[in-house]
């Protein structure tokens, strides 16, 4: 009958205007309340970050100020954002660490969801997870973090040029031209007071270098280079093992954070002797 035809026809309809409206409804975690950007001094959060050889960036970059923050409470936060400025010579995007209880991941997910412009984000699985549920359009990027246990672990080695980076090294330091390597220091004059370096000078040119890009209570990330011409000589290493021992002079232990891809940061990562490893997921946003 016409009238039955009819019916089924509007119910057919309505059924489809569901379905379009199920899959245009944005994620239920993009719908959370936002987070509220830190206005006070954000060296104090520093204090409830964990200190771990994957968030010595975020921490030192809240104790020296380069940081923009975002919680979810002033007094005691639970759900807590850590944005590190980019290094726009290297062309690399801003890095958002995020810490939050597995619990209510969704101020975190929609922080992200919302950020304007390409950004890298670094978080637990727990949270990563939920980001690729929420944000299938981020690229996973996988990396190995490696550190110390012990502080006796080295020796400072012995090679001529091998020594401790000072400040009339500046202009060599910066020819080299590392990226990132004052994302969480002002100048390199910083960097070298309360960082430090080491490398293999030969007629006041540095032929390797490693250098502390930032560092926690506990612990020193560092970051090596050798020129093209000069690698395969174990230089890199040789810096690397000197930068490390003075850190373990002082009371921290060394770690360092290498792409899955990089073949040569490995390497040099093995031939430094780095004792312990753990695999991270940083996510993309193009």
């Amino acid at each position: 009958m016409p009238e039955t035809n009819t019916d089924t026809n509007t119910e057919t309809d309505a059924n489809v205007d569901v379905a379009t409206d199920a899959a245009a409804a944005p994620h239920p975690m993009l719908i959370a309340p936002p987070l509220d950007e830190f206005e006070g001094d954000v060296g104090s959060i520093a204090t409830f970050l964990p200190d771990t050889p994957w968030t010595t960036t975020a921490v030192h970059a809240c104790e020296r100020r380069r940081a923009r923050v975002w919680v979810d409470c002033v007094d005691m936060p639970q759900n807590v954002i850590v944005v590190v400025p980019g290094d726009a010579e290297a062309e690399s995007a801003p890095t958002a660490y995020l810490f939050g209880s597995e619990a209510d991941p969704a101020p975190l997910v929609r922080f992200v969801h919302d950020f304007d412009g390409a950004l890298e984000v670094i978080c637990d699985d727990a949270v990563g997870h939920f980001l690729l549920e929420a944000l299938p359009t981020l690229t996973p990027v996988e990396h190995a973090v490696r550190w110390f246990e012990r502080l006796d672990a080295i020796e400072r080695p012995d090679m001529p040029g091998l020594r401790r980076l000072r400040l009339r090294d500046e202009d060599a330091i910066l020819a080299l031209g590392v990226p990132g390597l004052l994302r969480t220091f002002e100048t390199v004059k910083d960097l070298l007071m309360i960082g430090g370096a080491s490398g293999v000078i030969a007629q006041d040119e540095i032929l390797a270098a490693a250098f502390t890009i930032d560092q926690s209570v506990n612990y020193a990330r560092i970051v090596t280079f050798t020129a093209a011409d000069r690698r395969g000589n174990n230089l890199g290493t040789a810096a690397a093992r000197h930068i490390v021992a003075a850190h373990h002079e002082q009371g921290r232990l060394a770690c360092a954070v290498v792409r899955a891809d990089n073949e040569a940061g490995e390497g040099l990562a093995r031939t430094t002797g780095f004792e312990a490893a753990a695999r991270m997921m940083t996510f993309l946003k193009r």
